[in-house]
């Protein structure tokens, strides 16, 4: 039975893993000065969640079109690293189970750190 039970989580799993590791290696390129690559890996993240068979939240599924809808109207490549950066973090924390990084910190009475790693 506890493999039933992990087996049904994996693909969760699986999501939640290549948006930390998507995370780390955008954060690195655009803490390197190379915003346009850190939004190439970003977008391939989402665009590989939503294409894989991973069963993501509906929500998590919306927000991810969305910031890629947004992203590509935004022509300054900080800004695009951004929308899609958080919106990453925002679906990781549902994946988790977690709320939204931004309502941590705002409790907190922080401002957000913007694109880099935050874990």
């Amino acid at each position: 039975m506890a493999t039933t039970r992990r087996n049904a989580r994996s693909p969760i799993r699986s999501a939640a893993i290549l948006i930390r590791l998507g995370r780390r290696h955008a954060a690195a390129l655009f803490n390197g000065g190379l915003r346009e690559a850190s939004v190439g890996v970003y977008e391939a993240v989402a665009r590989k969640l939503l294409a894989s068979e991973q069963r993501l939240p509906i929500a998590s599924r919306r927000a991810l079109r969305s910031a890629l809808r947004d992203a590509e109207q935004l022509r300054n490549p900080t800004a695009r690293a951004w929308r899609l950066g958080s919106t990453l973090d925002r679906v990781a924390s549902a994946l988790r189970g977690e709320p939204a990084p931004e309502l941590v910190l705002a409790r907190a009475g922080r401002p957000g750190n913007g694109p880099v790693a935050r874990r």
